[in-house]
């Protein structure tokens, strides 16, 4: 199993990323969300990670027809709200956003994050309304697809619907190892863990995999990974004690890549938790490391499942 969360640099219309600069380093703007005419897909640098991946030029045209335009998005401004009628899709073209369900007691539980390249929406097909809320970690941008046209097209581009199948499943997935997570690891696995995801994503998309930004508060972070603010914090420290990350405000420095998958009870980078990466290989539960750390607060698995977010 592999944690599911980030955000990104530039978008497609900017320069390639660069890996010492890391991502999401630019500054926001004051302006207020606006849409935007669309991009060209071709252009984009994180297509071969979402609805165009491998797509020969003609079935690239029809997905650059889908795009209906381009929204941006302030930290904290909402993309959706629960109960809204699902219209659309929102491809992600930089920048990070997390998805939310409010609980019975008034807590907003956080269940995912999206990424550049990663589609938001796929939750409210079912009732055809969102069951959750979904709101920027930092400015970000999304392109709008309209989900009835996609449907449309995809039936007369195999590929393209291939590629819509492969990033739903991917989703499931990635629900499904968020709960085996939740269900079975001690606190200081579900954070390294967590990491360790944060870590191959980043790399995937052209950024540094050992040096990053966590836009996510550590109340977020605890809500997502089901732990009291508290645990999380402690969590963190025991990383930072033992020499296996370094934090600066919200950049953070992987300085032991082993140490840290002991932690995570994972032996080599293939055996990586994988349900939340963006190519599942497997999943990771044959393979426990032989000499994990000592955890001083191992029995902390379970805490307040969620915080109420500043």
């Amino acid at each position: 199993m592999t944690a599911d969360i980030e955000n990104f640099g530039e978008g497609a219309s900017s320069p390639s990323p660069s890996r010492s600069a890391g991502p999401g380093v630019a500054q926001e703007p004051r302006k207020s969300s606006s849409r935007i005419p669309p991009a060209s897909c071709r252009q984009c640098n994180v297509r071969d990670l979402c609805l165009p991946a491998g797509l020969a030029d003609d079935a690239l045209h029809r997905v650059d027809d889908l795009v209906v335009g381009r929204r941006r998005l302030r930290r904290g401004e909402t993309l959706v709200r629960v109960g809204d009628r699902l219209d659309s899709l929102y491809a992600v073209r930089f920048g990070s956003l997390k998805s939310t369900i409010l609980l019975a007691d008034g807590y907003d539980q956080v269940t995912g994050v999206h990424l550049a390249g990663e589609i938001v929406g796929f939750d409210g097909i079912a009732l055809e309304r969102h069951t959750c809320g979904t709101a920027a970690l930092e400015y970000a941008e999304v392109c709008i697809i309209p989900y009835r046209r996609l449907e449309e097209i995809a039936v007369t581009v195999p590929a393209l619907q291939n590629n819509l199948r492969r990033i739903m499943s991917r989703e499931i997935v990635r629900e499904h190892g968020a709960m085996r997570l939740l269900a079975s690891k001690r606190a200081d696995e579900r954070l390294a863990i967590f990491l360790l995801n944060f870590s191959l994503r980043f790399e995937a998309r052209g950024y540094s995999r050992s040096e990053f930004l966590l836009r996510m508060t550590r109340a977020e972070i605890a809500s997502f990974l089901g732990l009291s603010l508290e645990t999380v914090s402690r969590s963190f420290s025991y990383l930072v004690r033992n020499g296996l990350i370094e934090l600066d405000k919200k950049r953070l420095g992987i300085r032991d890549f082993e140490g840290l998958r002991r932690v995570a009870r994972v032996q080599a980078s293939d055996d990586e938790p994988d349900s939340w990466n963006d190519d599942s290989r497997g999943d990771d539960s044959q393979h426990h490391s032989q000499h994990p750390l000592p955890a001083p607060h191992a029995a902390a698995t379970t805490g307040q499942h969620s915080q109420r977010l500043p």
